[in-house]
């Protein structure tokens, strides 16, 4: 007496979550029109998982983001420029292949629907390189974007609290 395919695989562990994450930064001198660059992304297929937006107060996490830069030329205006501005930053969710796809997306579709060209310094929208840089960073903003979550998710049920007692 055998078991049936059907039986078996119901007592088989089940496969984890497959979705892949990756890291975007709508940067300050795009700041302005987030929601259109999301709506895009969206329109492109990406889903967005986590998001915040606000001013980096320290520099901290800016340093830490953009640590493999250090030394750079550039690297001392980049972190000037990121912090002490408005910037809005989105856990980009999807398959195993998203990391590739969203950076792909974003040098070839949108940072020339947004920056014009010549300006090396302002690009406007920053994408994980790797799937390496991708887990690097979302660890970075790990707590950011879990605070925000929790905050969004609090604001939420205080207004339906509201909404109930009325």
């Amino acid at each position: 007496m055998g078991l049936s395919v059907d039986k078996v695989t119901a007592y088989l562990p089940k496969k984890k979550d497959e979705t892949t994450k990756t890291l975007c930064i709508i940067k300050p001198e795009l700041y302005e029109i987030r929601k259109r660059i999301k709506q895009i992304m969206q329109k492109n297929g990406f889903q967005m998982g986590r998001t915040w937006k606000g001013i980096v107060e320290s520099g901290d996490i800016i340093e830490q983001h953009y640590a493999e830069h250090k030394g750079k030329s550039f690297y001392d205006r980049l972190v000037k420029h990121m912090s002490h501005n408005n910037i809005c930053v989105i856990e980009v969710k999807g398959d195993k292949d998203v990391v590739t796809k969203f950076r792909e997306f974003v040098l070839e579709k949108l940072r020339p629907m947004f920056v014009h060209p010549g300006e090396r310094t302002l690009t406007g929208i920053h994408a994980s390189e790797n799937l390496r840089a991708a887990k690097r960073e979302l660890k970075v903003w790990d707590a950011t974007l879990e605070k925000a979550r929790e905050d969004k998710a609090a604001r939420k049920a205080k207004s339906k609290s509201i909404d109930t007692k009325a």
